[in-house]
């Protein structure tokens, strides 16, 4: 497991080492996941945030987007192992890159739930 630091570092050693960009090809590799990864997650976040609190204010449930989250993901994950292979193999197939941006959506649906709630205790009627 890396991140970022240690990636810069890595790659400044070989930098100074051989007086060349050696391993650069690799690590930027490796530091394109890693901002695809961060943008990913925050999109999700902010995705699932902002479909959670229109979800809470025509509904007037407080939590289901929380469900509504888990069982998305339980349906996509159980559609992808339809296929070759069995679902705990299709499982130990995924990296922390494909679960990052899922827990992050995860944190914008709680998120989502916790401020229509706190709104709704400050008194906002329409929450």
């Amino acid at each position: 497991m890396f991140n970022l630091c240690t990636l810069y570092l890595r790659w400044r050693v070989d930098y100074n080492r051989k007086g060349t960009c050696a391993g650069v090809a690799r690590d930027t590799r490796r530091m394109n996941i890693v901002v695809q990864m961060i943008i990913a997650t925050v999109l999700m976040l902010v995705l699932f945030f902002g479909l959670g609190f229109i979800l809470n204010m025509l509904m007037k449930t407080t939590w289901f987007p929380i469900y509504a989250y888990i069982a998305l993901v339980i349906g996509l994950i159980l559609y992808w192992s339809l296929g070759t292979g069995t679902f705990v193999s299709n499982l130990a197939e995924f990296t922390y890159v494909d679960y990052t941006p899922g827990v992050g959506g995860l944190i914008g649906a709680v998120l989502s739930g916790t401020a229509i709630k706190a709104l709704r205790q400050r008194g906002f009627k329409m929450f």
